[in-house]
Parts: C-alpha cells; sequence; structure tokens
C-alpha cells in the first residue's frame, strides 16, 4: 500500500494483521460532508475485503470522524474477488428483504471461485432471479467483490416434475379436505375442521385473529398446522399433464426469510379467484403443513389449505424532519450495475418519484448513465402531481373567499386574510 493509505490505517487504529489485505491500496478520494455529517471514503485496493474488515474499517472511520455516516467503498478494477463466497453468504443473511428471489432459491446457487451458476425451471424464474443479481451486484461493490452469473433454463427439471408430480399430488388430491357425514374418519393430509369461512377467506377454512403466526425464520424441518403471514414476492403457475389439478406456487416472505408455498387446486373457478387475490405484493396469512420436497430440490415447502387475507400492510417510508433534504444524484434500474428503484415502463412507475413525494420532498434528481427511460415517467408523476396540488389550493382559495365576503367580524376577516 502507499505511504499515505498506511498512515490513515496507523491513524484509525486498525490493527496491523489486516494490512495485509491491502494489495497496492491506496486512497482514491475522501469527501467530508459537514452539512450532513457524512464522509465518503473510496479505497483503491487489487483484491476485495471481507466484509469482517469492511465492517471493522467502517467503525473506525466513524469513531475517528466523531460518530459520522461514514460510505466507504472498496474499488477494485482488477476483478479479483477470493472473499466473494463468504461477502455473498453474509449479504444474503442480512439482506433477506431485498433479495427474496436469491435468498429462496439459496440452495440450487452453485458458487465457483466469484462465478454463480443456477438451474431454473422457467424464464419468470429467470427474470426474477436477474433482478435480485444486478440488485447484489451493487451491494457486493462495496467490498470491492466482482462475480458474474450465469441463469439456465432447465428443461429436464420441468419434465421431471411434470412426469413425476402427478403420484403426490394425485394421492393428496384424492383424500377428501372436508368430512361432514363421517367425522371419525377425517383425512391424515390435510388435516381439518369444521368448515368455517367469511368474507376474507381467499382458499380453504378462515385463519381466526388469535392464531398463532410462526416467523418463517423460525421454522425448521416438517410441521403441520403451521400459520404464516407474510407478503407474495413472485408466482408460479403449473399444470400437469392430466390437467387434472392445477398447482400455483407463491414465493413469500414475512422480512425474516423467505418461503415456497404450493396450493393445489381442481377446481378452475377457485383457482382464477386465487390468482386474483395473491398477486405480487399482497399480504396474506397461509395454513400448511411443512415438509421437504423433492420436487424443489428438496427444500422446505409449505403445503397451504388455508389462505386468508392479511390486514397488514408495507411499512411506508417517512421522514419526519422539518427541513427536507434535496438528493441530486439518483439511479434508477435502467442505470445499468448502478440502480436498483424500480421503473415500469409499461405500468408508468417509478419509485424514486413516487417514494420522494410521499415523503415531503420539494425535488429530485434522476441521473441515470446513458439513457433517459425514466424522464417521461418521472415528468408525468410529477405533472399530475403538482396539478392535483393546484386544484386542492384553488379550491381552498374559493372556499376562503367566499367566507370572507361573508364574515362580519373583523378579527375574523383577518385571519381568514392571513390564510388566503
Amino acid at each position: 500500500m502507499d505511504e499515505k493509505m498506511h498512515k490513515i490505517l496507523k491513524k484509525i487504529n486498525l490493527s496491523e494483521t489486516y494490512f495485509n489485505l491491502f494489495f497496492n491500496a491506496k486512497i482514491n478520494k475522501t469527501k467530508i460532508d459537514d452539512l450532513n455529517n457524512k464522509v465518503v471514503i473510496e479505497i483503491y485496493n487489487e483484491k476485495d475485503i471481507p466484509y469482517m474488515l469492511y465492517d471493522e474499517l467502517v467503525s473506525k472511520f466513524k469513531e475517528y470522524f466523531d460518530d459520522a455516516e461514514i460510505d466507504l467503498i472498496i474499488d477494485n478494477n482488477k476483478g479479483a474477488s477470493p472473499n466473494f463466497k463468504t461477502n455473498f453468504e453474509k449479504i444474503i443473511k442480512d439482506n433477506y428483504e431485498n433479495l427474496p428471489n436469491i435468498k429462496a432459491l439459496e440452495e440450487k446457487i452453485k458458487i465457483i471461485g466469484n462465478s454463480i451458476n443456477i438451474n431454473v425451471v422457467n424464464e419468470r424464474e429467470k427474470k426474477d432471479l436477474e433482478e435480485d443479481f444486478n440488485k447484489l451486484k451493487k451491494i457486493v461493490s462495496k467490498y470491492g467483490s466482482n462475480f458474474e452469473y450465469k441463469i439456465e433454463i432447465d428443461e429436464n427439471i420441468k419434465i421431471a416434475i411434470d412426469e413425476n408430480i402427478n403420484n403426490e399430488t394425485i394421492e393428496i388430491m384424492s383424500k377428501p379436505f372436508i368430512q361432514y357425514e363421517a367425522p371419525k374418519q377425517v383425512s391424515a393430509f390435510p388435516r381439518r375442521r369444521k368448515k368455517e369461512i367469511d368474507e376474507k377467506t381467499i382458499f380453504g377454512n378462515l385463519i381466526k385473529e388469535d392464531e398463532a403466526v410462526t416467523k418463517i425464520n423460525s421454522i425448521v424441518g416438517e410441521n403441520t398446522d403451521i400459520v404464516i403471514e407474510a407478503k407474495v414476492f413472485a408466482t408460479e403457475e403449473f399444470i400437469p399433464q392430466s390437467k387434472a389439478f392445477k398447482i400455483l406456487t407463491l414465493k413469500v416472505t414475512d422480512n425474516t426469510d423467505s418461503l415456497i408455498c404450493k396450493v393445489f387446486v381442481r377446481d378452475d373457478n377457485i383457482y382464477d379467484t386465487l390468482l386474483k387475490k395473491t398477486k405480487k405484493g399482497t399480504w396474506l396469512k397461509l395454513r400448511g403443513n411443512t415438509k421437504y420436497d423433492e420436487y424443489s430440490n428438496n427444500e422446505l415447502v409449505l403445503t397451504v389449505f388455508d389462505i386468508y387475507e392479511s390486514d397488514k400492510k408495507d411499512e411506508k417510508l417517512i421522514d419526519d424532519s422539518p427541513v427536507k433534504r434535496v438528493e441530486l444524484h439518483t439511479h434508477t434500474m435502467m442505470s445499468q450495475m448502478d440502480g436498483v428503484s424500480k421503473l415500469d415502463l409499461d405500468k408508468h412507475t417509478c419509485e424514486m418519484v413516487s417514494n420522494t413525494i410521499d415523503m415531503g420532498y420539494s425535488a429530485v434528481a434522476i441521473t441515470d448513465h446513458s439513457g433517459c427511460q425514466a424522464f417521461p415517467i418521472a415528468f408525468e408523476l410529477v405533472t399530475n402531481y403538482n396539478k392535483g396540488l393546484i386544484k386542492g389550493l384553488k379550491s381552498k382559495k374559493e372556499e376562503l373567499e367566499t367566507k370572507l365576503k361573508e364574515e362580519e367580524n373583523e378579527n375574523q376577516k383577518k385571519l381568514i386574510e392571513d390564510e388566503l
């Protein structure tokens, strides 16, 4: 490492046992933002660094700069990433909410050096994974880690599922869900109670409010009658060759971990209702049995027999600062390898603009690389929002002007004039 880098590491009291991990390292830049109590530090290094060292560096710099917010970037343009695997495992554990598709298929991922290979069932699963891997690249880059990934659709998996799943499912579907006339002969799978439904029951029986909800990260092994409350982040449909039933796969997360859920349905109308009420982004309560599913690479899967609407909502971002910041450098997902904020060209939605409006910001700058796809959508969102504001202000102004004409009390008139 260069002399300046060596002095800085000495100055922040970093243990010298770490020094050998800095190959030809040097400080690229240091930017101190006193107004926001933030320090940006960029270190050039010819290899990535392990997350433990990264955390230690952030802690030492934070202490040195009097508890300022530290934005540490390891610039590794050589691409050598011997610590990628351990960094990857740490990131997946800490970012389950932002990377639900990778987390759900973690067992299928093969890592060789800094290359990732994974086989998937269909194009939809591939697309979901690509979105998560692009987010992952952004996260691991701060450690200096680089990686390549290869996602392939394995036709053999699809054929095996289509050929073998019939036996298990026919056995499941042949057993009655509810026994009205002969309660003593209730089927062992799934174990059922007397039929109870209400307006929030989507499938099967209702799930009562006082029933215990299990966190996904606490589910260990095969269990019966588990209730989880989770958000759908992806869905898949499967119709076997026999067409005697349909399988809806729900990939869900409760922000502690992710889980694959399978629903077996014979009735087309019920299946259509399920599709409408279990869309991506929907919070649900689900009851079922967990088992290791050989058709899902022996992952733990929840076989669902009750689905119920949940009152839970996504936690909204709140900025309660009386003076809002104005972010002048943001990227949407249209900035390749450098942006994760969602932009939907078909639905004309831009997460960045919607969030800043909701949090009461006065402005935001989108600075995508080599692209302007976000601009028309952002312009439309901002224009519509401002039109709504102006319409509301005009309405309020007319209301106050009417009050002013009718008001006789001088003190009240003064108050109305001030408000006008």
